[in-house]
């Protein structure tokens, strides 16, 4: 698809000159998820804990273990899990809010790699973005409950069906149904997660609009994301080749700054068409479209401000 190309062409062109610190970004992600990890393994051997037990007591067949739900195993995971989100969440947004700098391809936004970090440069700011994560999490949880239960509770029904010999049911019809009601399973699976993206600029906008309630941003991002939402989906699905070669440690590096660069371009192609859009400087349309022009030279560094060759996508973009 030529919108991906050009985005993605966008996204290498950012990277220029700050792939050593895209990679060190993602190295301390990585390394700060690892080591919550160990310290939780870590706790589990000092208390002589196991996160699953054996009930049907075979040692050496481990899949129909169950997790082990004892009061110091929830403890210690509830506790592993809440460094992550305390965590996690703004080195999340940290991240998201260095590539959109990049995104504006000039020299003077804060691109070093303490960029990663200023969300916890003031504690509103970090509040701020822990509000955000929660709420983040629990419209997903909720809007998965309205997606997902219906299909469950039906398949549960067939499966229940089945062992009741005394339903006027034939065994052909339950089946159908059983089979049925999985297939609306995986489509309502589907369905939500193209319908979460709608809440796919959150971060980006926390960072592009650091005085604004959390509220508005997230409506802002509902509100920003409608008609975009299979186009932002079908992007990162067209990265599907590049995650799997980055199974391999070695292409990870080149990846995942590429993957996130590329989701920043195009944060930035829907923030500024849509305020395009409430100016009135161009139709009300869900796409624009870009004819292609050849890629522009960099323009020689002058010592304040450098513009990264952002061909076709950006320039378009300014044009309009």
């Amino acid at each position: 698809m030529e919108f991906h190309r050009q985005i993605k062409k966008n996204a290498r062109a950012s990277l220029k000159g700050c792939w050593g610190q895209a990679i060190a970004i993602f190295f301390t992600i990585i390394g700060v998820y690892l080591l919550i990890s160990a310290l939780e393994q870590a706790l589990y051997f000092l208390l002589g804990l196991s996160g699953f037990q054996d009930v049907l007591n075979t040692p050496d067949f481990y899949l129909d273990d169950e997790l082990s739900i004892d009061l110091w195993s929830v403890l210690c995971t509830g506790f592993s899990s809440l460094l992550l989100f305390l965590l996690g969440a703004p080195l999340t947004a940290g991240s998201a809010g260095w590539y959109f700098r990049l995104s504006a391809g000039s020299a003077d936004a804060p691109l070093g790699f303490e960029g990663l970090f200023i969300p916890f440069t003031s504690g509103k700011r970090y509040l701020r973005i822990l509000g955000a994560a929660f709420l983040l999490g629990f419209r997903s949880v909720l809007w998965g409950m309205l997606f997902l239960i219906p299909p469950a509770c039906l398949a549960s029904f067939f499966q229940w069906a089945g062992k009741n010999d005394s339903l006027p049911f034939s065994i052909m019809l339950i089946d159908l149904g059983s089979v049925a009601s999985w297939i609306l399973f995986s489509v309502a699976i589907f369905a939500l997660v193209i319908f979460l993206q709608r809440y796919y600029l959150v971060y980006y906008l926390l960072a592009d609009r650091p005085q604004t309630p959390v509220l508005r941003i997230v409506s802002t991002s509902v509100k920003m994301m409608k008609g975009h939402k299979w186009e932002s989906f079908s992007l990162k699905l067209s990265f599907l080749g590049w995650q799997i070669l980055s199974i391999l440690v070695l292409p990870m590096l080149y990846v995942m700054p590429f993957y996130y660069a590329s989701m920043a371009i195009y944060a930035r192609y829907v923030i500024e068409s849509f305020q395009r859009i409430q100016m009135g400087d161009i139709p009300l349309q869900p796409e624009v479209e870009l004819e292609p022009e050849p890629e522009a030279e960099p323009l020689e560094d002058d010592g304040k401000t450098k513009e990264y060759a952002f061909s076709d996508l950006q320039e378009q973009m300014r044009q309009k």
